[in-house]
């Protein structure tokens, strides 16, 4: 079976030293009785969807230039592009695909 590898390339941040090799996508709150902490902003720029495994996940951006966003549980992925409101400063990136099958070939 085919799966999806999601990047994503965010031209509206400078790129770091030591870049981390993933990027954030929308915070989940920690399990079991943790103190009230204020989450972290997303900037979201997009939104993936497995229709068929019912999965969804909001794509951060504006915290690093570069990195592996996702990779699909099966061949079909929505994407969504959000739009800027007018409170917004433009926002440029690139997300970038890779279709791949389980055994490691690769498709483009």
């Amino acid at each position: 079976m085919q799966v999806i590898n999601l990047s994503l390339s965010d031209f509206s941040v400078v790129p770091l030293v030591d870049p981390s090799p993933a990027l954030p996508v929308a915070p989940t709150p920690a399990p079991g009785p943790a103190a009230p902490r204020e989450e972290p902003r997303c900037t979201a720029y997009a939104i993936l969807r497995e229709k068929s495994v019912h999965k969804s996940l909001t794509v951060c951006g504006g915290k690093r230039a570069e990195g592996h966003i996702y990779t699909s549980i099966t061949p079909v992925l929505e994407i969504i592009i959000l739009g800027n409101t007018n409170a917004q400063p433009s926002r440029h990136f690139l997300l970038n695909y890779k279709c791949e099958d389980k055994s490691g070939s690769r498709f483009v």
